[in-house]
């Protein structure tokens, strides 16, 4: 349990870095991470983010790092408004 309790901790701590300067500047925010799902099928999380700005944003070379390895491959843009599920 207190392997995944850190587990969720550094996802927290992640989601609050990213999340507070972009909603500061008005831009992409992680709105839900979803992890460690009941039925133990690691397919099944994910982490949603939105673009709060009304302009395109292009996500190109972003990435998760510190418990979740993703880089957004070049060429990824999320229309302002939209959400995205990693």
């Amino acid at each position: 349990m207190l392997k995944n309790f850190k587990q969720f901790a550094g996802l927290a701590r992640l989601a609050v870095l990213v999340a507070l300067p972009a909603a500061a500047s008005g831009g992409i925010v992680i709105t839900e991470i979803h992890y460690h799902p009941p039925a133990a099928d690691s397919n099944l999380e994910f982490i949603e983010i939105y673009n709060s700005d009304p302009a395109i944003q292009n996500l190109s070379g972003y990435r998760f790092t510190g418990g979740v390895q993703f880089t957004f491959p070049p060429g990824t843009f999320l229309e302002g408004g939209a959400y995205l599920v990693v």
